[in-house]
C-alpha cells in the first residue's frame, strides 16, 4: 500500500489513475487499486526480464503481444 501511495505521486500514469478514481470512490479504494497496478506491473517485470523503464514504454505503446489477458487465437 505504501509503495502504491509514492508510485501515484511520481508515476503520471498512476498519478492520473489515482485521482480519477479517487474522485469517482474513495481515496482508500483507489489507493488499494494502485497497489495492485503496481503488482501487477511489478510481475510483467520479473516475466518478462524488463526494467521499470522497458515496462513503461511497453504499457504506452499498448503492446498486443505482452498483455495479462491472454489473446483469443484465430480459427481456421
Amino acid at each position: 500500500m505504501e509503495a502504491g501511495q509514492t508510485a501515484a505521486r511520481l508515476d503520471p500514469q498512476l498519478k492520473r489513475f489515482y485521482r480519477r478514481l479517487a474522485a469517482r470512490k474513495n481515496r482508500g479504494v483507489a489507493k488499494v487499486a494502485v497497489a495492485r497496478k503496481l503488482a501487477t506491473r511489478l510481475y510483467l517485470m520479473l516475466r518478462e526480464d524488463w526494467t521499470y523503464a522497458q515496462l513503461c514504454q511497453a504499457v504506452m505503446q499498448g503492446s498486443s503481444s505482452h498483455s495479462v489477458v491472454e489473446q483469443d487465437k484465430p480459427t481456421v
